[in-house]
């Protein structure tokens, strides 16, 4: 049995000549909140398309349900909802749940009461602010009760309440219906919220992916010590019963969870003969770590 939900294989997409998606194996596991982040451009909406089976690959393959299964199982939000103005958001979804002939009215006012948007049904939807427009595209993208959820750039453009509500239904959706989700974003900041697992997308191509954890680790504030002898250093450390390091190349080590205790450290590694090229508290933030990923210098 496959241990990922989703799963791509050298996943690619040319136009004429250029690569929009080149190669790409992405992990998706269940019950995962995946997000795909990368700058516009990159390939984040391409690639999505493919795996909901709205574009056909040049190269590679999509592993998640089968062909004829993508089209029920999959519920997708790709770009502009596409919204008629002069019909109500009940109106609306049942347009679209007759188009994909699974029309079900309790169905629709659950999904409307669920995106917070059946209270006001005598409003037209081309009077609608543009959070109320994602979370009614949400709401199209859940009709069907669909097991995995493709949200590509659901919070762009959003003011900050917006954005909130917008990602209390994506956390509601994956803790209370266990769903699946894929969501795209150009904002690591925001989508590091939600997500439990990470891609990082630059031109097409993926060139990190990682787990909530793994990234807290890389931005998470620590002792740096950049010495000559990283075995005299974990000695000291675990003599100080500082058991949170982690030896990170030849010269450095990082120690967690004892910044107010630089000079403490620093005097005993002296004290051991231990020469110090450089000691100090650092930690990255999200943005700086992400620009440093797609410069190529993101931390081992």
């Amino acid at each position: 049995m496959n241990k990922y939900y989703l799963e791509t294989q050298m996943l690619s997409k040319k136009y004429g000549q250029t690569y929009a998606v080149n190669k790409v194996n992405i992990h998706v596991k269940q019950g995962d909140i995946y997000g795909l982040i990368g700058p516009n451009g990159a390939g984040k909406t391409t690639l999505m398309k493919m795996i909901s089976g709205f574009a056909t690959p040049t190269e590679g393959e999509v592993q998640l349900f089968s062909e004829e299964d993508r089209t029920r199982r999959i519920g997708v939000l790709i770009e502009n909802p596409g919204l008629y103005g002069n019909m109500n958001a009940f109106e609306n979804m049942r347009l679209r749940a007759v188009a994909m002939g699974v029309y079900d009215r309790k169905n629709i006012m659950e999904i409307l009461d669920f995106v917070g948007l059946s209270g006001d049904l005598k409003k037209k939807t081309g009077k609608y602010s543009l959070g109320m427009k994602q979370r009614l595209g949400i709401g199209f993208a859940l009709i069907g009760h669909p097991d995995f959820l493709i949200l590509d750039e659901p919070i762009n453009g959003l003011d900050p309440q917006g954005i909130a509500e917008v990602r209390e239904l994506i956390l509601e959706l994956n803790r209370k219906e266990s769903m699946t989700i894929m969501i795209s974003s150009h904002i690591l900041e925001e989508l590091g919220k939600v997500a439990t697992t990470f891609g990082i997308i630059e031109k097409g191509r993926l060139i990190l992916e990682l787990s909530q954890a793994q990234l807290k680790q890389q931005c998470e504030e620590r002792v740096e010590i950049v010495s000559t002898d990283n075995g005299r250093v974990a000695i000291t450390l675990e003599g100080m019963g500082i058991r949170q390091y982690r030896v990170i190349s030849a010269d450095t080590v990082y120690a967690y969870g004892c910044m107010q205790r630089v000079d403490e450290i620093s005097r005993q590694l002296v004290e051991r003969g231990v020469a110090i090229r450089r000691i100090g508290v650092a930690g990255t933030s999200l943005e700086d770590f992400y620009l440093n990923t797609l410069k190529g210098g993101a931390a081992s």
